[in-house]
């Protein structure tokens, strides 16, 4: 099934079409009671986390090539991972963009548009929900907690996408990313840097799906980080 033909209910209809680009829109401090405000500011602590946790890794460079190139690392050239810079916001905000709507139409935002969670996904998405509620909760368990929903969005599989194109929730997420007001698409060349941004929170996330010591205060160094 093209892009076109893909979830007709909205790109036909002028009023959901408005719908799909409000939920782009940047959140208030207030909506859902700072629930998005404390998002947000969980996965920026995910994307610093990220850029920092191979800082001093003995095994640094060997790790910022598997991302790129899983166990097939060539050998005529020195391309790795990295990670973007702290002075980046752009990554950051198109992260919570694209979470934000995920959470929005968890909670009943009036957009007849799914993104096809599994019930792992959803499970993740109310934990999360329970811990950004918490006042007590930490940073770092607001972290972890955003961290296990992508995870779980990114370890998806692939199986899936044989039967039904539009199986994998991060396909769909492109696909309401790419959608116009007026029922057209981004121009192709226009949306390719938001395609890298997708492969950054992949690279990010498993990164630190690898790396993390999520029943911990702190991450340390372990010897079988490599393997």
């Amino acid at each position: 099934m093209g892009w076109d033909k893909f979830s007709p209910n909205v790109r036909m209809n002028p009023t959901q079409r408005r719908a799909a680009d409000q939920i782009k829109n940047k959140h208030s401090p207030e909506e859902h009671g700072g629930l998005l405000t404390r998002l947000a500011a969980a996965i920026k602590d995910h994307m610093a986390k990220a850029s920092s946790i191979l800082d001093g890794h003995p095994h640094k460079l060997t790790l910022s090539k598997v991302l790129l190139y899983g166990d097939a690392i060539p050998r005529d050239h020195d391309n790795h991972w990295k990670p973007v810079s702290d002075d980046n916001n752009e990554y950051p905000n198109f992260m919570i963009q694209v979470m934000r709507g995920i959470i929005r139409i968890h909670l009943g935002f009036p957009l007849e548009f799914t993104f096809a969670l599994s019930a792992l996904q959803t499970e993740h998405i109310e934990s999360l929900l329970a811990v950004l509620r918490d006042d007590s909760s930490t940073p770092r368990k607001r972290m972890i907690a955003y961290h296990e929903l992508a995870w779980s969005l990114v370890d998806t599989d692939p199986a899936q996408c044989v039967t039904d194109r539009w199986a994998n929730p991060i396909q769909r997420a492109v696909w309401l990313r790419a959608l116009r007001v007026d029922g057209n698409f981004a121009d192709p060349a226009s949306f390719t840097p938001d395609l890298a941004k997708f492969k950054y929170l992949c690279n990010a996330t498993s990164l630190l799906e690898a790396l993390l010591d999520k029943d911990k205060d702190t991450d340390s160094v372990h010897a079988d980080d490599y393997e």
